[in-house]
């Protein structure tokens, strides 16, 4: 009877704690990604931006191989971290620039979100 108590409980723990890195994931990393694509894709950016109160913190301009710009608009470590990330994926070759390969500039966009989250140990040793 214990044991199956036990058991049950177990199951319930990891079902959770499936749900809350899930629900981390989706929030802090997924979801950014997809509307940095969206955004940087779309014809109107301004109304997305409007329609759900989402702001620019940063953004990377590729002019060509030697001419890369980027622009912070808030002084943050993970913004500064975030568009390190692009910098390093661009000089990597990675197809994340054009909006005719979305799948992949959505792969960066991920990246990019993921490795704003990283303590600044982990980040330095991956990134710089």
């Amino acid at each position: 009877m214990i044991y199956k108590i036990i058991k049950t409980t177990t199951i319930i723990a990891l079902f959770l704690l499936v749900i809350i890195i899930s629900l981390i994931l989706y929030i802090n990393i997924l979801k950014p990604a997809y509307f940095s694509v969206v955004i940087s894709c779309s014809e109107n950016p301004e109304q997305i931006l409007e329609d759900y109160n989402l702001f620019i913190g940063g953004e990377t301009t590729y002019y060509n191989k030697t001419n890369i710009t980027i622009v912070l608009y808030y002084d943050d470590p993970s913004i500064e971290k975030h568009e390190n990330c692009h910098l390093i994926q661009f000089q990597r070759n990675f197809p994340s620039q054009s909006c005719e390969h979305k799948v992949s500039k959505y792969l960066a966009e991920v990246e990019c979100y993921t490795v704003e989250n990283f303590p600044n140990i982990i980040y330095d040793k991956l990134y710089r």
